[in-house]
C-alpha cells in the first residue's frame, strides 16, 4: 500500500527525464499470510523464563489505541511476566502544577495506563530513567524524556515519596511483585564523572562517590514508603565507566 502510493507520486527533479514506470500498469500486489505457529506443537518445552521479560520502551505510547492493540495482541500469544516501562515521569502522562505550598501531582494518567496493563497480565518494572520537567536543573533529553538532575534534591525526594507512597496504597493487592531500577540517571551521572585529557581517560571517583550517595537517597525514600516492591541496583554502561587509553 505504502509503495503504490510512492509509485503514484510524482517525482522531482526528473522533469528532463521521464519515467516510463509511472506510466506502466500497475501490477497487483499479492498478499502473503504467514502460517500460524502452536507454541504447543513445539517438540522442546520451553522454560518458564523464555517470555519472562518484554521491554516495551516510553509508557506514554500505550496513550495510543494502536499501540495497545498491539500489545494486547502480543501478550495473549506470548504471555509475558514483567514489562519493563521507560518514561513514567514524561509529561505525556504525569502532571503537576507548583503552588505556594510545594508541588501537587496527577497520577490519573499513570493509573490508567498501569490497569491496562495489570488486566493485561503484565507485571511493571519501572525505570526511573528520567525526572518531571518541574523538578529539572535543566532540559537534557533523551528522546522525549528529561534526563537532567533534579533542581532540588528534597524536593524530588519528596516527589519520589509521593509517588510511591500512592502506588502502595492504591495497589495494595500487587505491589509486592513490581520491581524498580535506576537507569539513565545513572549514565548521565557517570558521563560527567569522568575526567578527561588529550590522551586519557579516567574516572572521578569522588564524583562517582556522589552519585551512589545520590541513588541510596532515592532507595531510602522508596523503602521507606514502599516497602513491598524491589529495587535494583544501576545499570551501568560499561562504555562508560571503564578506563580507557
Amino acid at each position: 500500500m505504502y509503495l503504490n502510493r510512492l509509485l503514484s507520486q510524482k517525482q522531482e527533479h526528473t522533469s528532463s527525464i521521464p519515467d516510463t514506470a509511472l506510466h506502466e500498469p500497475r501490477k497487483k500486489i499479492m498478499d502473503i499470510k504467514l502460517p500460524e505457529i502452536s507454541l504447543s506443537t513445539t517438540k522442546q518445552e520451553l522454560s518458564p523464563f523464555t517470555y519472562g521479560l518484554l521491554h516495551f520502551g516510553m509508557i506514554g505510547q500505550l496513550n495510543h489505541h494502536s499501540h495497545r492493540s498491539r500489545l494486547s495482541a502480543t501478550q495473549n500469544t506470548f504471555h509475558f511476566h514483567y514489562i519493563m516501562l521507560d518514561g513514567i515521569f514524561d509529561s505525556d502522562v504525569l502532571k503537576g502544577i507548583k503552588t505556594e505550598h510545594g508541588y501537587l501531582w496527577d497520577y490519573s494518567l499513570l493509573d490508567d495506563l498501569f490497569h491496562y496493563l495489570l488486566s493485561e497480565g503484565f507485571i511493571p518494572l519501572l525505570s526511573l530513567s528520567s525526572i518531571p520537567d518541574l523538578l529539572s536543573s535543566g532540559n537534557s533529553r533523551f528522546f522525549y524524556s528529561n534526563t537532567d538532575f533534579p533542581d532540588s534534591m528534597d524536593d524530588f525526594l519528596a516527589f519520589i515519596a509521593d509517588f510511591f507512597g500512592h502506588l502502595a496504597v492504591d495497589y495494595a493487592d500487587t505491589i509486592q511483585q513490581w520491581k524498580c531500577s535506576i537507569r539513565h540517571i545513572s549514565e548521565l551521572a557517570l558521563k560527567d564523572y569522568i575526567e578527561k585529557d588529550s590522551e586519557n581517560f579516567s574516572l572521578n571517583f569522588h564524583k562517582l562517590r556522589e552519585f551512589w550517595k545520590f541513588y541510596a537517597s532515592i532507595f531510602k525514600v522508596i523503602k521507606d514508603v514502599c516497602p513491598q516492591i524491589m529495587i535494583g541496583s544501576p545499570e551501568f554502561d560499561l562504555a562508560d565507566i571503564c578506563s580507557k587509553k
